[in-house]
């Protein structure tokens, strides 16, 4: 079952940066063939990768059926907020759905359980359910072991329970993401690997502050401009992505404390708030 008209102009732009992340993009791209929804196009940003990223992204373009698009910068550090702003540059969808080069979306599944058969629609159909102009889409990202990369068949995907072995943790905003509409300052738990933005806002906004190098708080600015500008936020724990540890482990609550407040300090100065 595939919902959606798939066109010259897609509802959505599967926005993903990348940065030596090619052993992940066939899991990825097989999932996004999964899914029951077919209006979107996918764009790959290499961060200078030296690696065959973009031989395997020209690979994948002659296996699946949606718009696959690479573009490059050179690697100058960590500059994911500049890679992302690229992808929406050349965007053509409405609304955006921002994933890094290590998340499995997940897929559409049928699984049984005491005898019943269930339905697990995937991420872009729930993306698709909730959409709306004024609206920022925040979905959770379940953990699952480094080994998936190197032990998974393509052909496993298909099935919900080989990826639950896969698992590692839930996303500890799960319990309080339906919450987000009433909570303040929402940008706060709002994680920008699996979330969907309207192009229109985040063109309105400038984008990602593509000045801000390495790992730090680039997306909560990003969310706090789109809070000012008007936009809701809503949580939604059935968007959901399976996100690669990485080899040196840690979560995002971790790698965020390490940060400190010297760069949000920073950006109260430039932003003003």
């Amino acid at each position: 079952m595939f919902l959606g008209n798939k066109g010259v102009t897609p509802l959505f732009t599967v926005n993903m940066p990348a940065f030596n992340q090619a052993k992940n993009l066939p899991l990825i791209f097989y999932a996004l063939t999964l899914q029951a929804f077919e209006d979107f196009e996918v764009i790959v940003i290499d961060d200078g990768s030296s690696d065959n990223t973009k031989e395997v992204v020209e690979e994948w373009k002659k296996k699946v059926k949606y718009p696959l698009r690479y573009f490059w910068q050179e690697d100058k550090g960590n500059r994911l907020p500049a890679a992302e702003n690229i992808g929406l540059k050349h965007a053509k969808g409405k609304y955006l759905i921002n994933i890094n080069a290590d998340i499995i979306p997940a897929p559409f599944f049928k699984f049984s359980l005491a005898g019943q058969v269930f339905p697990w629609f995937g991420m872009l159909v729930t993306y698709a359910k909730y959409v709306d102009e004024d609206t920022v889409l925040a979905g959770v990202r379940h953990e699952v072991r480094r080994e998936i990369v190197d032990e998974m068949e393509l052909e496993e995907i298909k099935d919900f329970f080989v990826l639950e072995k896969y698992f590692a943790g839930t996303d500890y905003r799960a319990q309080i993401l339906p919450e987000l509409e009433k909570a303040y300052p929402p940008w706060y738990l709002v994680s920008g690997n699996n979330m969907c933005i309207p192009v229109k806002a985040l063109k309105a906004v400038n984008g990602w502050d593509g000045d801000i190098e390495g790992y730090g708080y680039d997306d909560w600015i990003l969310c706090c401009k789109l809070y000012h500008l008007g936009l809701r936020f809503k949580g939604l724990t059935s968007a959901v992505g399976y996100h690669i540890q990485h080899r040196e482990g840690g979560t995002l609550g971790e790698q965020a404390s390490q940060v400190g407040l010297e760069r949000l300090r920073m950006y109260e100065k430039k932003y003003g708030y």
